[in-house]
């Protein structure tokens, strides 16, 4: 199975890491590479087809700088936008970035108006609101990668930690990509609270380090910002949609009551398929998780103020 088409606008570090993994996965029939520099995504299209062989994969690749090409796209992946620099906040980018997918958005709203959106752009969970706003979409078509990234991190740093195998592990991150991350008490290990094998300092110390990964990247690149990783991320949502594996995911969505939070896009369990958002996994949380998440939520619309709505 295949999607028919899927567009990515953004040929950055984390654009043409999704569009390699698109490629070599053949995941889809057509890939649409769009950035405002034309040369730039054409060069990559030719070295991102010259990569198809190997792996016996059939996906169309073409180079766009004109958004009107990504018509009658299944799904759109937004990675356009400002990357991160050494002591720049997720938060710095708001309003710089907020102008590049504004644009974005109303393009796809006109050429896209059946396809799924996956924003990158950060601050992701502000951009994800941008965009549902602008596009006027359904809530159920516009997700943000967000806690997806955070949960690997995470569980990167939790393996290395205690030397055990990485997929013994199921971390559940919620709440903002950024400082208002909850690592919750349902994440696990065996089947067992992280609480029985990491002392809550360490979990602590786990946390921090999550949080602050991006910018320990930056720091050490000098230029640009972390693009593995997350690119492995939103491909494993496209993967879910475009294979309707029907799967729990992590993602920034707009949450209409769900966790007592409303009129904000946060990150949370769902359910991915075809379609989109299939269910919004509202499972029980500790009375005290909840208030955390509310205090995400406070900040989310402190500085939703900043976002350009019109």
């Amino acid at each position: 199975m295949v999607a028919g088409k899927i567009s990515i606008i953004g040929a950055g570090e984390v654009g043409r890491n999704i569009a390699f993994l698109v490629v070599i996965k053949n995941l889809a029939q057509e890939l649409v590479l769009a950035d405002i520099q034309k040369d730039l995504a054409k060069g990559l299209s030719l070295d991102l087809e010259d990569s198809r062989f190997p792996f016996s994969s059939n996906t169309k690749v073409s180079a766009v700088d004109n958004l009107k090409y990504t018509k009658s796209s299944d799904i759109v992946v937004i990675s356009a936008g400002r990357p991160r620099t050494p002591g720049m906040s997720r938060e710095d980018l708001i309003k710089f970035n907020s102008e590049v997918v504004k644009d974005i958005a109303s393009a796809l709203k006109k050429y896209t108006p059946d396809s799924i959106i996956i924003v990158v752009t950060n601050p992701v969970d502000l951009m994800t609101y941008l965009v549902l706003k602008i596009t006027g979409f359904s809530y159920k078509k516009v997700m943000g990668m967000g806690v997806s990234l955070d949960s690997a991190r995470l569980a990167n740093i939790i393996t290395k930690k205690l030397s055990i195998n990485i997929s013994n592990l199921n971390p559940l991150v919620l709440g903002a990509h950024g400082k208002n991350m909850l690592i919750s008490e349902l994440s696990s290990l065996y089947g067992f609270k992280l609480s029985n094998f990491l002392s809550k300092k360490e979990l602590e110390e786990a946390k921090k380090t999550t949080i602050n990964r991006g910018a320990e990247i930056v720091g050490f690149l000098k230029k640009g910002s972390a693009r593995f990783a997350p690119a492995v991320a939103v491909f494993k949502l496209l993967e879910a949609i475009v294979l309707d594996k029907k799967e729990l995911s992590l993602c920034s969505v707009y949450l209409k009551g769900e966790f007592s939070l409303k009129d904000v896009c946060l990150g949370v369990p769902v359910i991915l398929g075809k379609e989109g958002i299939k269910k919004i996994l509202e499972m029980p949380l500790p009375k005290k998780e909840i208030t955390f998440l509310k205090k995400a939520q406070r900040e989310f619309k402190k500085k939703k103020s900043l976002l350009i709505l019109k």
